[in-house]
């Protein structure tokens, strides 16, 4: 689907809204500043933009979820999300066969998946209808507080058990483990030409160069050992973000499921950031559910984590703006490595998330500040590393101070904890020396 806005690209369009989010940071340093500070928060209106939580990755009964449309669908609803894409696999079939579909879903109500299979009838779906569609759109039963359907998404399984979801695709899919889309670069190729958005889902579960990353413990977050900290694997992941541009390739999961096999992807995130960010290209960081079931017991159930986007309004553009120039944090309830939710397997999940009230630069004192609630301490980290650590639900760091400077990289972001119930997470905020 390509979007027009007075007859150019929305893709170039966001890729200039970017730029200027980047910028506004830097706007009027002066004095004996030693950084030029480019924050995705620049732009954020922290007094008037509301604060929405998406779910984007979803499945049903349409792929290998346990519910169905409707009752997803509603569940989400009742849990006060306020944006939700459901990403099923783009397959269908008997025990969960993979080869059998190519088209993506363009909208909850689509009732049908046409198999262009010689001889094969369309594959029924599990859907919604237009009268409940309306109903959450608008909000009916919560106060008007509408729920936003993203349109055009699915999980592209590809080559070597690599996937990605995409959001706003109106193409086809390429079939699972079938070329021309049976790598990751493929899909991404078939997602940038459709000017569609699209994010690595789950890369520490990619076996790239060895074991998994969930069969490493905590003791080698940054041992050579740990596969986030290969430098093929790294190389794998930024070669890509280098690529293809961040108006299409929007960023990497860091947080699935409960964490169990994602739990160096922040590691894996890190390493790749120190690469990408010299160069100018930021990768934003997801936390997401991949919800199978709405048991709140599963490992695949709803609200371990969400996205909390910072919008004007709940709409798609303000949506897709947010998607590539980074106007959004991370919550979950379970941090393995950061040691939130431990223990957390096979119960329902109850922790409070930490919120973000506001994030501020002052470029020409080198400082960032964070003001947060529920929260009890903040972490900031550069290049994987702690530079800075105060309790609190607010913390400002001088990126000057003497006992700081030297362990400055190219980007800052933050961890912010609620003890050990919860965590939020910012984006990458890009430093560098004058």
């Amino acid at each position: 689907m390509v979007l027009e806005l007075n007859g150019v690209k929305m893709k170039r369009c966001l890729l200039l809204v970017m730029v200027l989010s980047l910028a506004v940071s830097v706007i009027g340093c002066t004095g004996d500043s030693v950084f030029i500070i480019r924050s995705p928060y620049g732009n954020v209106n922290w007094d008037t933009w509301g604060r929405y939580s998406a779910a984007l990755h979803t499945h049903t009964t349409n792929s290998d979820g346990s519910n169905s449309m409707l009752e997803v669908v509603d569940r989400h609803f009742e849990l006060g999300f306020d944006i939700l894409a459901i990403t099923d696999h783009v397959w269908r079939g008997p025990g969960g066969v993979r080869d059998l579909m190519n088209l993506v879903a363009r909208c909850w109500t689509q009732t049908a998946w046409p198999d262009d299979r010689p001889g094969f009838p369309p594959v029924q779906l599990s859907h919604i209808t237009q009268e409940r569609l309306n109903e959450v759109l608008m909000g009916v039963g919560r106060g008007d507080r509408g729920m936003l359907m993203i349109p055009g998404t699915a999980e592209l399984a590809l080559g070597n058990t690599e996937e990605a979801n995409v959001l706003f695709f109106d193409g086809n899919a390429p079939r699972a483990w079938a070329p021309p889309g049976d790598t990751l670069r493929g899909g991404i190729q078939i997602a940038y030409n459709d000017d569609a958005l699209v994010f690595i889902n789950h890369p520490g579960r990619t076996p790239l160069y060895g074991a998994t990353a969930m069969s490493y413990p905590v003791g080698y977050i940054y041992s050579p050992n740990n596969p986030s900290n290969d430098s093929r694997r790294v190389q794998h992941f930024v070669n890509l973000f280098m690529e293809f541009p961040i108006a299409s390739l929007v960023g990497m999961e860091v947080f699935n499921r409960r964490d169990g096999d994602s739990r160096h992807d922040r590691v894996l995130w890190d390493n790749i950031l120190t690469q990408t960010i010299p160069a100018g290209r930021f990768v934003w960081g997801f936390a997401n559910d991949d919800s199978h079931s709405n048991s709140p017991t599963s490992s695949s159930s709803i609200d371990t984590s969400r996205n909390i986007f910072l919008m004007p309004s709940n709409t798609l553009p303000n949506f897709r703006n947010a998607m590539v120039s980074g106007s959004f944090y991370m919550v979950t309830r379970v941090a393995r490595n950061e040691g939130v939710g431990l223990g957390t397997d096979g119960q329902a999940l109850t922790g409070v998330f930490p919120s973000i009230s506001r994030i501020t630069v002052d470029p020409a004192a080198d400082t960032i500040t964070i003001v947060a609630q529920n929260a009890t301490r903040i972490v900031w980290i550069s290049e994987g590393r702690t530079i800075l650590e105060t309790t609190g639900a607010s913390s400002t760091i001088r990126l000057a101070h003497r006992d700081i400077i030297d362990n400055v990289g190219v980007y800052v972001r933050a961890n912010i904890f609620n003890g050990t119930e919860g965590i939020a997470l910012t984006q990458p905020i890009g430093i560098r020396r004058r």
